[in-house]
């Protein structure tokens, strides 16, 4: 066999192969379209896009080989035999990648596109549960009333260890110019205790319009939950009802941790007056009452601000918490509110491990 013989032989092999890299390039384009076109900056898209270079490179080198072949054997200048059959040799690895890709190339087809319908489907999964989890979280916390005479109000808030919280706030309008403000914070984390803060919320606001008293409603609320929950489900809540026109602060607290009022610049605690909600079918909440004037300050928040730790444990705590209070004391709602945020995250170096939620209301 001529030099000239071989170089055809591989001009023939190198066509074949540049025919399946082709192939196979055009099937990856017309598989990935959709997910281009959809998604194009998605993960799934920028795999296609990858594999679809890879597929031209091989054809571009498989074209490359077959042109030199070809014009070399076709004008006469075609090398001794030794050369020849080194191409040849050459040749031996390439041909036998392309023999298997032949052989597994529609399989190989199968399973890309396979795969990247379902990185779009875990894509669209992630986007909706995204949306869910911002419409849930806006149900838990909504959106403050800006409008409610003589009252301003600011709130800043983090995620612990879920995408969702057992955190919620609430501003409920009352009768007689009166406004219930709530926080409260269901053990543990994630979906369950989304869910028993989302049924405790509303809940609590029907027995808020039906009882003046906040002791009272907690009380109700306390009866109605232990009928339809587990003992392992556990609820601290604090109610504070605002009478602007008589010029008062009534609240009751359900085990909810320590929270604070600035009445007069004077830093006030209100303590719990009552045991966690479902710990006990038979508790009772009491009420204390406070003077709520011009400029005054009531900050409610959750566990999560005064228990931010330190790498070496030290916690937050309630002296900072009122330090700073007294330190913003002229500040605006929402400036306190994130004020305290940013200071335990600061203190926690930003590693804040549990739900944290403040709400700052200030008598105008």
């Amino acid at each position: 066999m001529s030099a000239t013989a071989l170089q055809l032989i591989v001009a023939v092999v190198a066509a074949l192969g540049t025919g399946q890299w082709a192939a196979a390039t055009w099937s990856r384009w017309r598989g990935s379209q959709r997910i281009l076109a959809d998604e194009p900056r998605s993960d799934a898209a920028s795999m296609a896009r990858a594999s679809i270079r890879q597929h031209l490179h091989a054809t571009s080198l498989w074209l490359v080989v077959c042109l030199v072949a070809g014009v070399h054997a076709l004008d006469g200048t075609a090398t001794d035999w030794a050369s020849s059959v080194v191409a040849v040799v050459f040749l031996i690895v390439p041909v036998w990648i392309t023999i298997i890709q032949v052989r597994r190339g529609s399989e190989d087809g199968r399973l890309f596109l396979t795969r990247l319908r379902l990185d779009q489907q875990a894509q669209e999964v992630i986007a909706q549960e995204s949306e869910v989890t911002a419409q849930w979280t806006e149900r838990l916390v909504p959106a403050l009333m800006a409008d409610v005479e003589d009252l301003e109000f600011g709130r800043a808030g983090h995620a612990g260890a879920g995408i969702v919280t057992g955190d919620f706030l609430d501003v409920v309008p009352l009768d007689c110019g009166r406004l219930a403000v709530v926080i409260g914070d269901a053990t543990g984390h994630g979906v369950e205790a989304s869910i028993s803060a989302f049924q405790s919320k509303y809940v609590l606001r029907s027995f808020l319009r039906r009882f003046r008293d906040p002791g009272q409603a907690l009380e109700e609320l306390n009866e109605h939950l232990g009928a339809s929950s587990g003992p392992e489900d556990l609820l601290s809540l604090l109610v504070a009802v605002i009478d602007t026109k008589a010029g008062t602060l009534r609240y009751a607290s359900a085990g909810h941790c320590t929270n604070m009022a600035l009445i007069e610049r004077e830093l006030i605690a209100m303590r719990s007056t009552g045991p966690l909600l479902m710990l006990s079918p038979d508790a009772r909440y009491a009420s204390r009452e406070l003077q709520f004037a011009a400029d005054d300050l009531l900050v409610l928040y959750t566990d999560g601000l005064v228990e931010a730790r330190t790498s070496g444990g030290a916690q937050f705590g309630t002296d900072r918490i009122g330090a700073h209070l007294r330190r913003e004391a002229g500040s605006a709602a929402d400036v306190v509110a994130k004020g305290l945020l940013d200071a335990a995250v600061d203190h926690a170096s930003g590693h804040l491990e549990d739900d944290l939620t403040v709400l700052a209301v200030r008598r105008r």
